[in-house]
């Protein structure tokens, strides 16, 4: 049975109150950028190509690093718009990314569109700076927003968006989305991202019989489609993005790792993936992770709701109240680091611009316990996830984004740049785990609502 649509006049409310939030949000994301100035890699760069052409940089770029887009954009951003605009643009940026997590992820409540604001705020500003906040933005966040653009046509199929059946609207969305894999593919993490969340879920709906009960079988061929279109085209841009000058000379090149860390070459495969596992859990679990911290607080309240519904159901079986006491479980390990202090369990290395890491375990044993920490810590979060939420989708979509998240990041242990790069590689990360924090408040508020109707 439908729900009944709500009275007009509070339709009409609800998005008054919306346009409030999404303006309330650029004005204080355009806040944050007031005291940002040219630094770092944006300085070099405007001082080195000061007297070039925009053809002579392109030309540069192209057989340098291959970033055309990426790279180019902020080019185009230091020599063409005055650093006051690139503020303006790249703040509403940040709405447009709001705007889209919202549609994509949510009811589009104005509470939910308040969490996601509010979580995109908490992103930490000097993750920006690294690099320089032009440079910075154009690879790590202007790829997420590509991203997003990229899989557009995937969710309106999803939502049995009505435009597809008109052939100017599909032309439309399908040239918007071909630029957003265009501009994501140029970047190799963002890339894997956007062709590994496809292939997921492609096997996610080809092991599914139906997306949902009641649902038509021609709506399902019509997300297949996109979804294959979607796949197939990234595989092609980003081969063709591989095989650049530019990018073969910035796999083949040692100078970068001659530069920040000559003693890559000599680690063996297993040492690798150890450094992208240790030093991606060190920065989440073992440094204070504001976002990270309230995707733990969600769990646990899932596993309090689900506690105080067994007492309430008079269940005596222990085994349920352990399943249902999962979810505190990585919150009162995060409290035990903190409280003994993380510093203890990680190691600053004078290559990793500080970024901490797990240190070699197999000579101290106090980075044994932080390796067991974090290993038990992520199987109750996945244990958690399984057991605590109740809608198979959500459950789904939570998996495949930590999945994807993590794979973003283990992906960097097999490159010397990770530790040049520093933080800015978490961006797709933290953005990951503010959907699942936004995923996770649903089905708490799904659950209350529930058991407060019966």
């Amino acid at each position: 049975m439908k729900k009944p649509c709500p009275h007009p006049f509070k339709r009409k409310q609800n998005i008054q109150y919306t346009i409030y939030v999404y303006s309330f949000f650029f004005i204080l994301i355009l806040l944050r950028h007031f005291d940002m100035q040219i630094i770092s890699d944006d300085r070099v760069n405007i001082a080195n190509h000061a007297e070039w052409t925009f053809r002579q940089i392109f030309e540069w770029r192209y057989t340098f690093n291959g970033r055309i887009f990426t790279d180019m954009a902020a080019e185009f951003f230091y020599f063409y718009v005055p650093f006051w605009l690139w503020k303006v643009v790249d703040s509403l940026v940040y709405v447009g990314i709001a705007r889209l997590l919202v549609f994509y992820f949510s009811e589009e409540k104005l509470w939910q569109t308040i969490t996601v604001c509010s979580l995109i705020l908490l992103f930490p500003r000097d993750y920006l700076s690294s690099a320089g906040y032009i440079a910075t933005t154009t690879n790590y966040i202007y790829t997420f927003f590509a991203v997003l653009i990229a899989v557009l046509p995937i969710v309106l199929a999803l939502k049995e968006y009505p435009g597809f059946s008109d052939k100017k609207k599909v032309v439309g969305i399908s040239i918007l989305a071909l630029f957003g894999l265009l501009y994501a593919t140029n970047h190799d993490q963002y890339a894997m991202v956007l062709m590994g969340g496809c292939f997921l879920m492609l096997c996610y709906l080809l092991y599914e019989k139906k997306i949902e009960k009641g649902r038509k079988d021609h709506f399902r061929k019509e997300v297949l489609l996109c979804l294959w279109a979607t796949l197939i085209i990234s595989v092609i841009l980003y081969l063709w993005q591989w095989n650049m000058p530019g990018h073969i000379n910035r796999m083949t090149s040692t100078e970068e790792r001659d530069l920040y860390l000559p003693a890559f070459a000599d680690w063996s495969l297993l040492k690798k993936i150890y450094h992208g596992y240790s030093s991606t859990v060190a920065v989440l679990f073992f440094k204070t992770n504001v976002i990270m911290f309230m995707f733990l607080i969600v769990l646990s309240l899932l596993s309090v709701k689900a506690i105080l519904q067994a007492k309430q159901e008079m269940i005596t079986s222990k085994k349920q109240y352990i399943s249902a006491s999962i979810g505190c479980f990585p919150l009162i390990l995060q409290l035990l680091i903190w409280a003994l202090g993380y510093k203890h369990f990680v190691v600053y290395y004078d290559y990793a611009f500080k970024m901490p890491e797990i240190g070699p375990f197999l000579k101290n044993t106090k980075y044994l316990i932080a390796l067991a920490l974090s290993v038990i810590m992520i199987l109750s979060i996945v244990f958690a996830i399984v057991l605590l939420v109740r809608n198979r989708i959500r459950t789904s979509i939570i998996g495949m984004l930590l999945f994807l998240a993590a794979g973003s990041r283990e992906m960097m242990g097999f490159s010397p740049t990770i530790y040049a790069s520093g933080y800015r590689t978490f961006t797709f990360f933290l953005f990951a785990i503010m959907v699942c924090i936004l995923l996770g408040l649903q089905e708490v508020v799904e659950q209350l609502e529930i058991s407060y109707n019966k």
